[in-house]
């Protein structure tokens, strides 16, 4: 199935080089491009399938509207790229609903890697993300997850969510229909009040459901 991508950063050159790069990629239909806030908003009458988001643009916040599209387009896949390796900018991305946390300097391939998990449902973790989950987990800032149970079925799912299965992959094993997957999966985040597949992630690490 062919997606739609949105790149949205301020720098041209990078913008139309990263442009140019996922055009060679298999199953792209097409590709936008957008320097800030305003633009993307015009891009977003009709929602792409997945959107790299910078984080630094002047008069833009990438994690402020990060945040705004995931309350109004909750199925819309979000990228973060930064030149930031540090544990606090990957917990603030993945912290408002980003899918995933890419470098600036990321080769090709791991680009494209981050692409076809992330739009299959899957959770992209590279060395530094899981990194920052295992300091996250040992220092949280907060959290607002205690008291909350899941059902056996629930627990079944959260654990094929982080064994990186992907929404086809986990029907497959349930023997439920993708469709029933994607709403099941929905009502888990409402539930943990996580925002993405990363955030599954480390709610099911602080109730010790899963091991990094």
């Amino acid at each position: 199935m062919s997606s739609t991508i949105v790149l949205v950063d301020d720098h041209t050159l990078f913008r139309r080089g990263l442009a140019s790069i996922i055009r060679d990629f298999p199953n792209v239909a097409h590709v936008e491009e957008a320097s800030n806030g305003e633009a993307l908003q015009k891009l977003m009458a009709q929602p792409p399938d997945l959107i790299l988001m910078d984080v630094e643009m002047p008069g833009t916040n990438g994690l402020a509207l990060t945040e705004q599209i995931k309350a109004t387009h909750p199925e819309v896949k979000i990228i973060i790229i930064s030149m930031h390796d540090e544990d606090e900018y990957i917990i603030n991305a993945i912290r408002s609903g980003a899918d995933g946390y890419l470098l600036k300097d990321a080769e090709p391939n791991e680009l494209q890697e981050a692409l076809v998990s992330v739009l299959n449902g899957r959770i992209y973790a590279t060395e530094y993300v899981t990194r920052a989950l295992r300091n996250e987990l040992l220092h949280p800032i907060d959290s607002q997850t205690d008291g909350v149970e899941l059902t056996e079925e629930e627990t079944q799912l959260l654990r094929l969510i982080c064994a990186e299965k992907s929404n086809k992959e986990i029907a497959q094993e349930l023997s439920r229909s993708v469709r029933t997957v994607e709403k099941h999966r929905l009502q888990l985040l409402r539930k943990t009040g996580a925002r993405n597949g990363v955030g599954l992630a480390l709610f099911a690490l602080r109730q010790g459901l899963v091991a990094l």
